[in-house]
C-alpha cells in the first residue's frame, strides 16, 4: 500500500513481481477521489484485509505505518508481517513479525527486487544469529508447543539452549548463523528424557520448545478401486 504519488514506482515493481495480491494505489494530489470513497482511505482499506493477510508492504514513513497498524494489532502469532519501504526504494524495514510471520525473509526478497538494503533491528537478525523460533518453517517443519519467548531471551543473553534432535535434517547446524554450541546438541535415535526442556526436533510431544519435521509415514491397505476421498476421510477420522 502507498500513501502518496511518490510510492507508485515502487508499487508497480511489487505488482509486476507477483509478490502482492492487492494494492492500495495512492490518489493523485489534485484528486478528491479518496474523499469520495472512504473505503479507499488507508485505515479502512487495511482493516478490511488485515485478518486474511500474511504480510503488509507499506511504502511510506515508519511513524505513519505504526500509527496505522496500532489499532489492528492482536496476537504476535496471528498478526501478519509488516514491512516498510521508503519511497525511493533504498531501505526495507521488517517492522512487525520478523520471525514468526516471516517478515525478515520477505524483506530479503523485496530488497533483492528493489536493489535495496534491509534494516533489521531484531537481536537475532541484527547479530547474524539463527532465529530458532522460525527457521524450521522454511524446511517444512511445523512449530509445536513451548516457551518460545523464553528460548529467544535465553539466546539473546548469549546462552545456547540444549538441543535434542531425533529426526529431520541436521544441515542447519552447520549454517554460519549458528554459533558453535559445542556439546549443546545431542543426536538421539529414539525418545529422550524430557526433563531438561530446551529445543527439541522430532515427532514427540512434551516439554520444551518443539519443531516437528515431516518424519512419520502412514501406511494402509484397501480393496481395489477404493476412492481416494474415502481413504482421505478414513485417515482424517482415525487421526
Amino acid at each position: 500500500m502507498g500513501f502518496s504519488p511518490s510510492a507508485q514506482p515502487i508499487l508497480r515493481q511489487l505488482q509486476q513481481s507477483g509478490l502482492v495480491e492487492a494494492i492500495r494505489w495512492p490518489e493523485p494530489v489534485e484528486s478528491s477521489a479518496a474523499n469520495d470513497d472512504p473505503q479507499n482511505a488507508p485505515g479502512p482499506w487495511l482493516k478490511h484485509r488485515w485478518d486474511g493477510a500474511s504480510a503488509v508492504l507499506a511504502v511510506g514513513a515508519c511513524g505513519l505505518v505504526t500509527r496505522l497498524i496500532a489499532p489492528l494489532l492482536g496476537d504476535k502469532n496471528r498478526d501478519p508481517a509488516v514491512l516498510v519501504i521508503d519511497p525511493r526504494g533504498r531501505f526495507v524495514i521488517p517492522l512487525l513479525g520478523g520471525h514468526g510471520a516471516g517478515g525478515e525473509r520477505l524483506s530479503q526478497e523485496v530488497a533483492a527486487l528493489l536493489g535495496a538494503e534491509v534494516v533489521i533491528t531484531g537481536s537475532s537478525g541484527a547479530e547474524g544469529r539463527l532465529d530458532l523460533d522460525s527457521f524450521g518453517s522454511t524446511w517444512g517443519w511445523r512449530r509445536g508447543s513451548g516457551d518460545w519467548n523464553g528460548l529467544m531471551r535465553q539466546l539473546a543473553g548469549g546462552s545456547w539452549p540444549l538441543v535434542h534432535q531425533s529426526q529431520g535434517l541436521t544441515l542447519w547446524q552447520s549454517l554460519d548463523a549458528v554459533a558453535d554450541p559445542g556439546d549443546a546438541i545431542a543426536h538421539e535415535s529414539g525418545a529422550c528424557d524430557d526433563a531438561d526442556g530446551g529445543l527439541r526436533i522430532g515427532a514427540e510431544r512434551g516439554p520444551g520448545c518443539r519443531w516437528h519435521p515431516p518424519c512419520l509415514w502412514l501406511g494402509l491397505g484397501c480393496e481395489r478401486d477404493t476412492s481416494e476421498s474415502l481413504l482421505e476421510r478414513l485417515v482424517e477420522d482415525t487421526l
